[in-house]
């Protein structure tokens, strides 16, 4: 029920995922559920709940919380509601500066967590803008296999969050994203993973996955994030011990065919990929015969579609090259 639902989230449609909840039969702890989708998206006058005693920063979590439930209930399109937003974040700023976009606010912001004692990390996590922001950080170093080969990467490992984007926003906590990669380093949600460090769910579906961005960050400067999300879901197939049950049941789920919602349209092109590969149709909806394959034969049709896509890369130029899928 909940993979379903939130596949619906992370598509950036909570219309669709409310409406979900209710077609399903009722029992208390779905009532409970519904409620909280309720009062938090539909409700004219929202509760939220803060992490923190300070004021301004509740005053900054609010409007984010604001532009969160817009989009992702519809209520405005994405350009008016970020207008919107970078109007009530300039309002709160102490400061008559002018500023030319919503990445030189969110800069500004980052400048005043920090005297706070906080990390704020602005931009967007497709295709919705939302900050992510910590109070503590520690770094370790690890060597990741990729298809390429190894790759030395420093990680550093986020805590004590008081914000997590819109995905964590919109599932309450159910999914989140796990991390990132810049171009120096990889950002791990520490909480997620400290108890799986030697699991695959980190090492392969975190690690490998976020290391090959860090790879293509280098070698693909101008790449597109539903690429990028191609070739490190590949990345996980290629190593996951259990890619025929684990990861292929999460790709099913999350799949969508639209471009503008890279994770999702990532996923989607992989199982249409990996379809015609091995059930010789175009897409392949039934994960009771996906795990009928073998893991190691999975894991060799997701290694020939990364090194198909990699000659793609190079073959339009690497410097410049956006995308391919």
């Amino acid at each position: 029920m909940k993979q379903q639902l939130y596949s619906y989230c992370l598509k950036g449609d909570i219309n669709k995922a409310y409406d979900y909840l209710q077609r399903l039969d009722e029992n208390k702890s779905l009532e409970k559920l519904t409620k909280k989708f309720y009062n938090r998206f539909f409700s004219e006058k929202p509760v939220f709940q803060y992490k923190v005693k300070d004021t301004w920063i509740r005053s900054i979590i609010k409007v984010y919380n604001q532009y969160f439930i817009s989009v992702l209930t519809n209520k405005m399109n994405k350009k008016d509601a970020e207008s919107l937003l970078m109007k009530q974040l300039i309002e709160l700023l102490p400061t008559n500066e002018t500023f030319g976009d919503i990445d030189s606010v969110e800069d500004r912001l980052a400048e005043e967590f920090k005297m706070k004692g906080f990390y704020f990390l602005g931009g967007v996590t497709p295709p919705f803008r939302g900050p992510y922001i910590w109070g503590k950080e520690e770094s370790v170093e690890y060597e990741v296999s990729l298809p390429t080969g190894s790759k030395k990467v420093n990680v550093i490992f986020m805590s004590d969050f008081i914000m997590q984007s819109w995905l964590h926003f919109a599932t309450f906590g159910g999914r989140t994203a796990g991390g990132w990669a810049t171009k120096n380093a990889l950002y791990c949600v520490k909480e997620r993973y400290e108890k799986v460090l030697d699991k695959p769910d980190f090492l392969y579906s975190y690690l490998a996955h976020e290391a090959q961005h860090f790879s293509d960050y280098e070698d693909f400067p101008c790449l597109l994030s539903r690429d990028l999300e191609y070739r490190a879901k590949l990345v996980e197939l290629i190593y996951h011990p259990l890619n025929n049950k684990v990861l292929m049941k999460k790709f099913l789920s999350d799949a969508d065919n639209n471009k503008e919602n890279p994770h999702p349209y990532s996923s989607f092109v992989i199982c249409t990929n990996l379809s015609k590969a091995i059930f010789n149709q175009d897409y392949e909806s039934n994960l009771e015969k996906w795990k009928k394959i073998d893991s190691h034969l999975l894991s060799k049709y997701a290694k020939e579609l990364f090194q198909r896509h990699t000659d793609l890369l190079n073959k339009h130029g690497k410097d410049k090259v956006e995308g391919v899928i």
